[in-house]
């Protein structure tokens, strides 16, 4: 690879990190509920602070895999700063880094399917792509386990390179843990792992299962230790979701729910994407399958989120880009006006640089920039309050709209405001988080501010707070 090639990738590392640090920063918000309750509030009780427990955690159905990993972040931000919100910053950065790693690999899966044209833009959709910008520093399975899939597959489709086992045995064990990160990519590394060894078995699929393995068989270790039986929080989670419905019960959606909600942010580039996704896949049939393993499994699932299909979304990109050179190219060609490769990909980069940026700001996409950011806005003014002394959630079976333990500071208890139980709760704190629309002001409480777009608002009466007034919400201290 040549200096000016490895400056390119640096380049567009660059952009990914900032555009994604960046408007992270800018619009300090949550992505989903589960990053808070399910990872930051978990990962606080392995450091021993009080957490929410969600019922995933009581039953035994999550894996402890990605709280301890979030925890390592944590306690190592708690090293600079006491703030919890800084701790969170923290967090979302480093997934935020770990997330560009799929930049590189998508240049060098253009450069070896497509050429010099192909691998500049590749890496452009996948540094600039609105939805992997906006969902990267939210710490979610989904997230964490979109670049070790691409890494698995670039790994285990070299292109033209001599087969080398350490290279399958490698993406062995980077499909094996997104396994551990989401058990529901199962269909997709199945996929990507046939095709990708094809008819030698011994020299490609052995050493992939070999590596499959060993983060799966680490994954049951800890289950064991965790939960009380190995790969429980495999078995128990398909048994609740696929044979009780549990995951139903929070919603479910028509088959076709995925193009809606990549409709709603493409919009009129919906259609060419997938026109140009099906040509690249002609150059990475691989890539390809796998994406459409993801689509198919998850379409036939009755509940749906967009961000069970980010780990889709870096494959997809470079099919574009792919096509993208391919279509360019040609077309150059037939116009008698051949462009140098270098040039070409720039320019289409431009392009679809312009294109999301349309989008992001100007377009549908623009929502996701506000979402959710009465989560940190509201806790950043409790926060800073020194006299602050309880938070309470209105009402309180929706503690799931806050920022649960993880983002308030030390000492500071969470009530539940119980509309039945009078206004003698209210003395027990002096701060509401309030998404029921509630009037507070009869109570003595000031509204402080509101989140229209969340339906939140937080209020705030003087003096101090009796902690026997009301009902704190139920939290346990360490895992069990």
């Amino acid at each position: 690879m040549s200096r000016a090639e490895k400056a390119e990738i640096w380049f567009f590392v660059l952009v990914a990190l900032l555009l994604r640090v960046g408007l992270y920063l800018a619009f300090a918000g949550r992505a989903h509920a589960d990053e808070t309750f399910q990872y930051l509030e978990q990962a606080g009780r392995l450091l021993g602070h009080p957490g929410i427990v969600p019922w995933e955690y009581v039953m035994g159905v999550r894996s402890w895999v990605l709280p301890g990993i979030v925890a390592g972040i944590l306690w190592s931000a708690r090293l600079l700063s006491a703030d919890p919100l800084f701790g969170i910053e923290a967090v979302s950065v480093a997934f935020a880094a770990l997330s560009v790693a799929t930049v590189p690999l998508s240049y060098r899966f253009g450069r070896a399917k497509g050429g010099r044209a192909a691998a500049i833009v590749c890496a452009c959709l996948t540094a600039t792509t609105v939805e992997l910008v906006y969902l990267a520093p939210h710490p979610l399975p989904d997230t964490l386990a979109a670049p070790l899939l691409f890494g698995a597959i670039y790994a285990a489709d070299p292109g033209g390179e001599a087969p080398r086992p350490w290279r399958f045995a490698l993406a062995g064990v980077l499909f094996g843990c997104c396994l551990v990160l989401r058990i529901q990519l199962a269909p997709a590394v199945m996929v990507g792992m046939l095709l990708a060894g094809g008819r030698r078995f011994r020299e490609r699929l052995v050493p992939m299962l070999l590596g499959a393995a060993v983060p799966l068989l680490l994954s049951g270790l800890l289950d064991w230790v965790t939960l009380g039986l190995p790969f429980q929080s495999v078995w128990l989670y398909v048994s609740m979701n696929w044979a009780e419905g549990a995951a139903g019960t929070f919603g479910t959606s028509p088959w076709y729910q995925y193009f809606t909600f990549l409709r709603s942010g493409w919009a009129v580039l919906l259609l060419p994407a997938v026109a140009f996704a099906a040509l690249g896949a002609r150059r990475a049939p691989v890539l390809a399958a796998v994406v459409l393993a993801m689509l198919v499994s998850f379409s036939v699932v009755g509940h749906k989120e967009f961000r069970f299909l980010y780990p889709a979304l870096p494959p997809l990109a470079t099919l574009l880009g792919l096509a993208s050179a391919e279509a360019a190219s040609a077309a150059a060609a037939r116009l008698g006006r051949p462009v140098a490769a270098r040039r070409l990909g720039i320019g289409l980069a431009l392009f679809w640089t312009g294109a999301w940026a349309f989008y992001g700001t100007l377009g549908p996409a623009r929502h996701y920039w506000h979402a959710g950011l009465s989560v940190i806005g509201a806790m950043r003014i409790v926060d800073a309050d020194p006299r602050a002394c309880a938070l309470a959630y209105d009402p309180a079976d929706r503690w799931a709209n806050g920022g649960g333990y993880s983002a308030l500071r030390p000492g500071l208890p969470l009530f539940g405001f119980r509309p039945g139980e009078g206004r003698r709760q209210t003395a027990a704190f002096d701060y509401v988080f309030s998404v029921s629309g509630r009037d507070f002001a009869p109570f003595g409480f000031t509204r402080l501010a509101c989140w229209k777009r969340d339906h939140v608002c937080l209020w705030h009466r003087p003096g101090g707070c009796d902690p026997f007034a009301g009902r704190p919400l139920e939290v346990t201290r360490r895992p069990g």
